[in-house]
Parts: structure tokens; sequence; C-alpha cells
């Protein structure tokens, strides 16, 4: 399993933010041509706290 950190800003938020990816070996095999779907969970946490709560 690879976990990868994305930061970007948020027009919504009005600031700057991050998430965490949690991406499966298998991702890592498919090529950048496979249309392979892979389940999503969303975890959210609240304003004041950060990607890592």
């Amino acid at each position: 399993m690879a976990i990868s950190r994305m930061n970007f800003r948020s027009e919504v938020l009005g600031k700057g933010t991050s998430i965490n990816l949690f991406l499966p070996d298998s991702i890592e095999n498919s090529g950048e041509n496979n249309s392979k779907e892979f389940p999503v969970i969303y975890l959210l946490h609240g304003w004041s706290d950060d990607c890592n709560a």
C-alpha cells in the first residue's frame, strides 16, 4: 500500500489544505491507460483539524 500526501488550495475554505491518499499495491501495476476501477472511501474531518486528524 502506498500513502501519498497532496497539498492544494481550497477556494471554498479560502486556504491551503492537504489530503492523504491510500493507494492499493495493484494500482501501481495497473498502467497509465488501464480503466480498472477501485472502491473509494472518503474520511472527512472537521473545520479545525487537518488531514492527520
